[in-house]
């Protein structure tokens, strides 16, 4: 056999591998692309679903803040309500007997204090007592919504937890 047979046997067998090759990487190819395609719908649905939770999270926890801060502002305002009532009720009450000054009473009372300024102070002082325990008051108003809030928002997580 000539050797340009040889030459030509070679050149096919070269062109017969090469085209296997190519059609076996192409092959692969479009398995990758295909496992891409899959990854990629996969991610994109995961982050859809992400952000719809992420929503939802966040819909429920102003709700959740809203419905606290609703019922804090209640609670305030019925202290307020409170308050103002007791200090109707009590404006004409006092600890201390009436100024015996005037009917001519030698009493210990009449005598030990200038009346009006006791009179002075006492509401002073009650006046400053009222605003304190209404500042302490507030401020357990306020701690109790948050501890209900916060438990609201625990009680919410867990259950969003445990159904996944």
């Amino acid at each position: 056999m000539p050797i340009l047979t040889y030459i030509y046997i070679a050149a096919g067998i070269v062109i017969l591998s090469l085209s296997t090759a190519l059609y076996v990487q192409t092959l692969q190819l479009e398995v990758v692309e295909a496992r891409y395609a899959a990854y990629a719908a996969g991610a994109v649905a995961i982050g859809k679903l992400a952000i719809k939770d992420k929503e939802l999270k966040e819909f429920t926890y102003d709700k959740l803040k809203k419905e606290a801060d609703t019922n804090n502002i209640n609670n305030r305002n019925k202290l307020r309500a409170l308050t103002k009532q007791l200090q109707s009720a009590d404006s004409n009450s006092s600890i201390l007997p009436k100024d015996t000054r005037k009917t001519g009473s030698t009493e210990a009372v009449s005598i030990c204090f200038d009346r009006d300024k006791l009179d002075r102070a006492q509401s002073d002082s009650e006046r400053e007592a009222e605003a304190i325990a209404i500042r302490g008051t507030e401020a357990v108003i306020d701690l109790q919504t948050a501890v209900e809030w916060s438990c609201e928002l625990s009680n919410y997580e867990r259950l969003t937890n445990g159904s996944k």
